[in-house]
């Protein structure tokens, strides 16, 4: 088997998994609204989907003398996850089902929402009768009878059609820059370079021997089991890093997420690409950039929102 193919192994190890990761976004964004691992470009659910298959592999090593699943197949499953948790995480298929039906089940006399919102939304992409709408807000009611899947079936088949023709224009825009970006300007793509790195040889990679590399992994994961434990056991000390549990004025907006703590003792390029777009922001947010476009931007920041996107 050649290490460059993409496998029937590793597509069908994908679809098995896809389900138990968008079951799991969903809990931890909609349900817990805790943790959020679509919120940052490197998922960390898929992160650790990943590093759970390395270690797999390399218990499968020990008796097989090779490895199970290749560089090529880790990547192409860390990919499908990818791509799967990014349609069905936050700002997505998280949004887009609960907007669906928003219209109807909250329009009042006061808003008017009958008249002014509900004429210009195509029946066939949204849920509008109310009965259906209410057993999908309140619970307690079984989702497969006929009545149902008959309300969400064809919303549910032309959203699917729009996102497939909207992701594969995606995809297909890539030609054009593909070549130039990977070919003449070897863009480094820092995202992908923790993924690569620890599925190098099927996970028997040079990384995992760094001293700095496991330095980066302790300190993230001491910061994140202490912050847990100090939710659960409020009378341990707590020193949260996150900019939204947090009074610094202005540097509050430079957050201190773990998972960025132990990406950043990987490559000295990510660390300096973090630290430039840490500077940006806070560029934007400490008002040099805000009196150059007559928007105040701390404002905008201190009411939750990044400027320069306010909604």
């Amino acid at each position: 088997m050649k290490s460059k193919n993409i496998t029937d192994r590793a597509i069908i190890i994908a679809l098995f998994l896809i389900p138990l990761n968008v079951f799991w976004i969903i809990e931890v964004e909609c349900v817990w609204h805790s943790g959020h691992p679509t919120t940052i470009s490197l998922f960390w659910n898929v992160v650790f989907n990943l590093f759970v298959l390395i270690l797999i592999n390399l218990g499968l090593r020990k008796i097989w003398r090779h490895n199970p699943l290749t560089q090529a197949e880790l990547i192409t499953i860390y990919t499908m996850l990818s791509m799967a948790s990014g349609l069905a995480g936050h700002d997505a298929l998280a949004l887009l089902v609960p907007a669906l039906p928003h219209a109807f089940l909250f329009a009042t006399v006061e808003n008017d929402w009958v008249n002014l919102i509900q004429p210009f939304l195509p029946n066939q992409l949204v849920v509008e009768d109310l009965n259906i709408l209410r057993g999908f807000y309140e619970g307690d009611t079984f989702f497969y009878t006929p009545e149902i899947i008959k309300a969400w079936l064809e919303p549910t088949l032309w959203w699917t059609m729009f996102i497939l023709a909207l992701s594969t224009i995606m995809i297909c825009l890539n030609i054009f820059v593909r070549k130039q970006w990977t070919e003449h300007e070897r863009l480094s793509y820092p995202i992908i370079q923790l993924p690569l790195a620890i599925t190098e040889h099927g996970g028997h990679a040079h990384l995992f021997k760094k001293r700095i590399f496991g330095l980066g992994f302790i300190l993230a994961g001491l910061l994140d089991i202490w912050h847990g434990l100090a939710y659960f056991f409020p009378h341990l000390p707590d020193f949260t890093v996150r900019h939204d549990q947090r009074d610094w004025g202005i540097f509050s907006l430079l957050s201190l997420e773990a998972q960025l703590v132990g990406c950043q003792f990987h490559s000295i390029h990510l660390l300096l690409l973090l630290v430039f777009f840490y500077l940006l922001i806070f560029l934007f947010l400490s008002g040099f950039f805000s009196f150059l476009i007559g928007c105040n931007a701390s404002s905008v920041a201190q009411q939750g929102y990044l400027f320069p996107f306010p909604i």
